[in-house]
């Protein structure tokens, strides 16, 4: 997640990060005041998310544009597709 940081560092006000957990939110809020995150998060204890995108895997990015489309999905972000995300980021 340092990676979507550096990201949302890097593109400032020109995007918005939401991260989807299946943890408790008490557990999130924990783990929050030991981890800075520049974005914010949506617990889906029950899968519900999950289970209505027919997600098969996990962690997936999703990108969307500013009118809600799905333009992008790829799996885990790394510093190998960091740079394509960008580039993806910037053109939506």
């Amino acid at each position: 997640m340092p990676l979507l940081n550096e990201l949302k560092s890097d593109l400032e006000d020109k995007v918005n990060f939401i991260g989807i957990t299946f943890s408790t939110k008490e557990k999130v809020e924990n783990f929050l005041t030991k981890h800075e995150f520049s974005f914010n998060f949506i617990t889906d204890v029950e899968y519900k998310l999950f289970e209505k995108n027919k997600i098969t895997r996990y962690p997936m990015t999703f990108i969307l544009d500013k009118d809600g489309i799905l333009q992008y999905v790829i799996g885990k972000l790394n510093p190998e597709n960091a740079d394509t995300i960008k580039k993806t980021l910037l053109e939506y």
